[in-house]
């Protein structure tokens, strides 16, 4: 087994639980979604909680570290298959949360801020880095 195609599944868990941390920074001390939901709803006289948005881009990055970890795991033990299926289903989720983040709109503009639009399409790109890296076993020609 290639540890470069198991390290390539830790490495998507280690951008993903970055990026989690990074929500949890954004909602404890740095506050741009709470800055950016305060102008952009304001106006209009509502006060959503922006706690909300940054709970849920954490929670997701997490179980997408969470994913990346075990599909890393089985590639190690040699279960191409589950580590096939792991990432298959981080990509197909990482796509359609990050297409989400990206296109979400309201009260004509986008609800989240430009750095949470881009960054959740790093996880997708992982995953597919990682099933790129799973390699075939080599089949014998006769």
């Amino acid at each position: 087994m290639s540890k470069i195609s198991s390290g390539v599944a830790y490495s998507g868990g280690a951008v993903s639980a970055l990026l989690a941390v990074l929500a949890i920074v954004d909602q404890s001390s740095a506050h741009w979604t709470r800055s950016d939901v305060a102008t952009h709803y304001g106006s209009y006289g509502l006060h959503p909680d922006p706690n909300l948005l940054t709970t849920l881009l954490a929670v997701s990055f997490f179980c997408a570290a969470l994913v990346f970890a075990l599909g890393g795991r089985a590639q190690s033990r040699g279960k191409k298959g589950t580590a096939r299926a792991l990432l298959i289903t981080v990509a197909v989720c990482g796509l359609a949360f990050a297409a989400l983040a990206s296109l979400a709109a309201e009260y004509d503009g986008p609800v989240l801020v430009m750095v949470w639009r881009m960054l959740p399409w790093l996880v997708p790109a992982a995953a597919i880095a990682g099933l790129v890296a799973i390699k075939s076993p080599a089949r014998k020609t006769v």
